[in-house]
């Protein structure tokens, strides 16, 4: 028999794996293992990047849903849906439709703010400001390439197209009002659509 001390630092968790199962998550100190005639392994993330990117995480949300519901943010949008991820409030990235993903909680505050792109691709007005100020940012915003911004002339109109929907090609007039506000200078669409087939 073969005992293994494994320390996990405050700020980091351990997957503990038997034979290369899942096991248990290892929370901060010093563990005292036996493997016997299995071969242990203990894998550590460092919790200031919360994104849980490893094989296990579909197992995980498949399987272990406690665990899941302890440890981590869950985040599953819908092929209509897309997400507003932000860390410790502010947003640092725009999730596109169908993402899966699990983010560990503990020392940063992960935030997923929905929105339904079924009937509308507009984005809701009080989202605007954050996707439109993105330079003044410390840190770029991961997936706005998927975020069509659009400025239309006061007093003008535009036309938005949009094809990729499986119910056919359909279009939306943008207007502009005399306002010189943000909100009505700047028109971001999400361009989350997949191709139809």
């Amino acid at each position: 028999m073969k005992i293994k001390r494994v320390t996990v630092k405050k700020n980091e968790r351990g997957l503990l794996l038997r034979n290369g199962d899942f096991e248990r998550v290892l929370q901060p100190g010093t563990h005292w293992l036996f493997d016997g005639i299995d071969h242990l392994r203990v894998e550590t993330f460092a919790l200031e990047q919360p994104a849980f990117a490893h094989g296990l995480a579909d197992y995980l949300m498949a399987k272990e849903p406690e665990v899941v519901a302890a440890e981590f943010v869950r985040v599953e949008l819908t092929e209509t849906q897309v997400g507003l991820r932000s860390e410790n409030g502010a947003l640092v990235e725009v999730l596109a439709p169908a993402t899966r993903r699990l983010y560990w909680k503990g020392q940063v505050d992960v935030g997923v703010e929905v929105i339904d792109i079924a009937e509308s691709a507009e984005v809701p007005s009080a989202v605007v400001a954050r996707l439109v100020q993105t330079q003044m940012r410390q840190r770029a915003v991961v997936g706005l390439a998927g975020v069509l911004q659009v400025q239309v002339p006061e007093h003008g109109a535009g036309i938005l197209w949009i094809t990729a929907r499986s119910s056919g090609c359909w279009h939306r007039v943008l207007t502009r009002s005399g306002s010189s506000t943000a909100t009505s200078r700047w028109k971001p669409w999400i361009c989350g659509c997949r191709p139809s087939r």
